[in-house]
């Protein structure tokens, strides 16, 4: 296409200006006017969501097949989470509970397909499947750590000044995502791959954890699928599944390899030649990934939550604010994350030694900072009666 000049500034500056509106009009006409085009940057097509709108409509009414499959799982669903009055909820699916920790998991349906289970009850997971919602029974828990009593609660002697005091909160049921959000779930909400590590460097598939993406972006894309970040305390209470130690494995860190838990920095990174200092603190672990693993590589929690040691950072919903264990609200705290400066990062990544992949380690990004080992754990809030 030619390029126009004009000798009157006022002239080309129109010019210029009705070009890019017919450029923009037809970018609407290809992407968001399209019937099933997720345009990059731009998000899912009218026609795409009109018809999701309308598949729900009709999924969750009575005799559809979302509602269905609700009115066969609450009997039991109730009976798994005590004093819990939960209903159906839009958008979501529920598909058994985990056979190991008997929570109750559910398929977020804009994100993918329905995820199937093996005979033993693990779930089979495609690049088409959705995220996939564990619903946590919340109530009283411990956050932080502390490494002035060995006999207090969450001892832990690597604990930080920003991971104290130990304190109790009193959380909501919430869900919380099995896994972290991986690649492909990603471009299904977004229509675009940030990753620097997707396939084919360093990535066989994209189960692959989503990285490069920044709070902002999270929080953009997050609330147009009905999803949102977990707070700090959520993210702990998820990764805790219920200890008291370092890490959900145990207060050594040898547990980490005997479980399988963690992917972490180690030799076969180092094998690549990447200068990470967190190689040196571990010359005998090789967990066999030189960066982050796809989803579900490690071991589960009590919880059933894969990789929340290591893998990638994980953003949380709060403000970071180093002293605020020391006055937080009891009932679902957050930290104001309207205009904070800088947001939690928890869980540590394949970057880093154990110590910064510990439960109640907190690490800290501005709104726009994107990291090569920085990801995302979704979650949802139960729906209002």
């Amino acid at each position: 296409m030619g390029t126009w000049s004009f000798d009157a500034p006022e002239s080309q500056w129109q010019h210029d200006v009705l070009a890019e509106l017919v450029e923009d009009l037809e970018d609407f006409e290809a992407g968001l006017r399209a019937e099933d085009a997720i345009p990059a940057g731009r998000g899912w097509s009218i026609p795409k969501r009109l018809a999701f709108a309308r598949e729900l409509e009709a999924g969750f009414a009575q005799g559809g097949d979302y509602r269905a499959a609700w009115d066969a799982a609450l009997p039991s669903i109730h009976e798994a989470y005590p004093g819990l009055d939960l209903e159906p909820q839009m958008g979501l699916v529920p598909i058994g509970a985990d056979p190991r920790s008997g929570l109750w998991e559910f398929a977020h349906l804009m994100s993918g397909e329905l995820p199937l289970r093996r005979p033993d009850g693990e779930l089979i997971l495609t690049e088409a499947t959705g995220v996939v919602l564990v619903l946590l029974p919340g109530g009283p828990t411990w956050r932080g750590a502390q490494a002035a009593d060995p006999g207090g609660r969450n001892y832990d002697a690597q604990a930080m000044i920003d991971e104290g005091p130990v304190h109790e909160v009193e959380l909501s049921p919430f869900f919380l995502s099995k896994y972290e959000l991986n690649q492909a779930q990603w471009m299904r909400i977004a229509g675009v791959n940030p990753s620097i590590y997707k396939p084919p460097r360093l990535a066989a598939s994209l189960l692959h954890p989503v990285e490069q993406v920044s709070w902002l972006d999270c929080m953009q894309w997050l609330s147009r699928a009905g999803l949102f970040l977990p707070s700090d305390a959520q993210w702990e209470y998820g990764a805790r599944a219920g200890t008291e130690t370092a890490w959900w494995t145990g207060s050594d860190r040898e547990s980490l390899r005997e479980l399988h838990a963690a992917n972490l920095a180690d030799q076969s990174a180092g094998r690549t030649g990447v200068p990470w200092t967190g190689i040196a603190d571990w010359p005998e672990l090789d967990d066999g990934f030189p960066a982050h693993a796809p989803m579900g590589t490690f071991a589960a929690n009590d919880f059933g939550l894969h990789e929340v040691i290591g893998n990638v950072w994980e953003w949380a919903l709060d403000g970071y604010v180093v002293d605020i264990y020391r006055r937080s609200p009891r009932v679902d705290p957050v930290v104001p994350w309207e205009t904070a400066e800088a947001h939690s990062t928890r869980g540590g990544g394949f970057q880093d030694s154990a110590r910064f992949c510990r439960s109640a380690a907190r690490l800290t990004g501005t709104p726009s900072f994107a990291d090569v080992a920085l990801g995302l754990r979704p979650a949802r809030s139960l729906d209002p009666r």
